[in-house]
């Protein structure tokens, strides 16, 4: 099942759920959750906006988004 919800382009915001090692569960709003891998610290109750991309294997992938490095974590 795709949603519109995660098309290449996108920028979403989420908020962190729960994190627990390198995994952190993402709401999204409507009631959609993701548990996604994540590559840097994140805490619980933080919102993170997020860049959708389809990486060279058509695979979706989420990253950190934000107009100046360092700064693109927070909402």
């Amino acid at each position: 099942m795709r949603s519109r919800l995660f098309s290449p382009g996108r920028r979403l915001v989420a908020e962190v759920v729960s994190v627990y090692r390198d995994r952190a569960v993402l709401a999204f709003g409507g009631g959609v959750r993701l548990e996604v891998a994540a590559r840097v610290p994140l805490r619980e109750g933080e919102r993170v906006a997020l860049r959708v991309e389809r990486a060279a294997d058509g695979t979706v992938v989420l990253r950190l988004a934000g107009d100046e490095p360092g700064l693109d974590r927070r909402v």
